[in-house]
């Protein structure tokens, strides 16, 4: 027996954000719905997704590259995510804090392969898109778990 496909295992409609969404209103969003992550959509298509993670940058500290001037140059050492850290950690809105370009999926994906490509980027959620980059659901690891094991009882 093949595995079901994404289409079968994906959640739609989906609660989504636009780019200028704030960051409050995105983290009451999260806590509300009990959602981890949002896809940002911007004329239906998806330009990005704002986790938990995301929003908690704007907490978290700041790594600082190191710089050493050599020959007249100033090097920078270390500190490699540094530009994306100060961008999360001073954004107020979607576009600033959200994470881009977007890993999605096909509904007509395996959900194993959605399962790879979650383990690989080291991802919670996939959103569903089509050919033209558009919204059509969502899946979470957790669909991922409920579609392998079958259902309950």
């Amino acid at each position: 027996m093949s595995a079901p496909l994404v289409r079968d295992v994906m959640t739609s409609p989906v609660i989504t954000v636009t780019p200028d969404t704030t960051v409050s209103e995105i983290a009451r969003l999260l806590t509300t719905r009990r959602i981890s992550g949002v896809p940002v959509v911007d004329d239906g298509k998806v330009i990005g997704m704002v986790s938990e993670g995301d929003l908690l940058w704007k907490e978290g500290t700041l790594h600082a590259p190191i710089y050493v001037t050599l020959l007249d140059a100033i090097i920078p050492i270390g500190g490699p995510h540094f530009d994306e850290e100060l961008r999360k950690a001073a954004g107020t809105t979607a576009k600033d804090v959200m994470t881009s370009p977007v890993i999605g999926i096909v509904p007509d994906a395996d959900v194993t392969v959605a399962a790879s490509r979650m383990l690989d980027h080291k991802i919670n959620r996939l959103p569903v898109i089509d050919g033209h980059g558009h919204l059509l659901g969502i899946v979470a690891r957790a669909d991922l778990i409920r579609s392998l094991t079958g259902p309950a009882g």
